[in-house]
């Protein structure tokens, strides 16, 4: 991330512009939209956070958490900021406040075809546990892919 300041921070509403903005760069099938996040956040504004680098909202990551687990619903990087170390960072912080708040079991779903994805979270010890036909509204599979805190 070279000398760029990086900040992780709660989710604010202010940030819905730019959000939604990196949602669209990162999902072509199915973006969500600003009402979605919306209600995210009402449900969820425990866990979900923005990345700023130099002040720029550069990422986003939702998790819902119950009954100690844990699953990253949501997660984006900005295209310019990707293999900097942002969303490394990110998923990073999620997992130790994970930790912090008693969760023990993390999951996250990923397209089959998102080999990106895969590794990424593979390098943080996410193993894949199963395929789930047709997951996608667009009828895809995933993979669910969990990891032990």
């Amino acid at each position: 991330m070279n000398d760029r300041q990086v900040f992780l921070r709660p989710f604010r509403e202010k940030d819905l512009v730019e959000l939604v903005r990196i949602e669209k760069l990162s999902f072509a099938v199915n973006p969500r939209s600003e009402t979605w996040f919306k209600k995210q956040w009402q449900c969820w504004s425990e866990s979900f956070w923005v990345v700023a680098v130099e002040g720029q909202v550069a990422g986003y990551a939702l998790a819902k958490i119950n009954k100690g687990r844990a699953k990253i619903s949501r997660m984006a990087v900005h295209s310019q900021y990707r293999r900097e170390g942002v969303g490394r960072q990110l998923i990073a912080f999620l997992l130790n406040n994970f930790r912090q708040n008693g969760v023990n079991q993390v999951r996250v779903e990923v397209r089959v075809n998102n080999q990106g994805s895969i590794k990424f979270f593979q390098s943080f010890h996410f193993k894949i546990k199963e395929r789930l036909a047709g997951y996608y509204r667009d009828g895809t599979d995933a993979y669910l892919m969990t990891v032990s805190l």
